[in-house]
């Protein structure tokens, strides 16, 4: 009989692997969400408006909604209004000892913009 006395805990931060709209993207839809797709599953308590913020070109923060789909493992910004037209916003995902945190503990390794 061969087996494993044990594995080790998990100390690999998540990442954030894909993002929608993309960095850079233009003629986004006004009534669009911003959404972050990560590795693994992430602490869902984490995930706050304090955490996945956004920011208009004044940064400025925009009102909104946050949620999280652990089945998708997506994170989604919904504004609480449709997005100016013409203008540019950026998002930013929180790491640190407040940051979004996976099931284990592990924050983001740095801020995701």
């Amino acid at each position: 009989m061969v087996f494993v006395t044990s594995v080790g805990p998990d100390v690999t931060p998540p990442t954030v692997s894909s993002v929608s709209p993309g960095s850079g993207a233009s003629g986004v839809p006004a009534s669009s969400t911003v959404s972050a797709v990560f590795n693994e599953n992430v602490n869902a308590s984490t995930v706050t408006s304090a955490t996945f913020e956004l920011r208009d070109a004044s940064s400025a923060l925009v009102a909104g909604s946050v949620s999280y789909n652990a089945g998708s493992r997506t994170a989604t910004f919904t504004p609480s209004a449709a997005f100016a037209y013409s203008s540019s916003y950026s998002a930013r995902l929180r790491s640190g000892s407040s940051g979004i945190k996976d099931l284990a503990g592990n924050a983001l390794a740095s801020d995701f913009t």
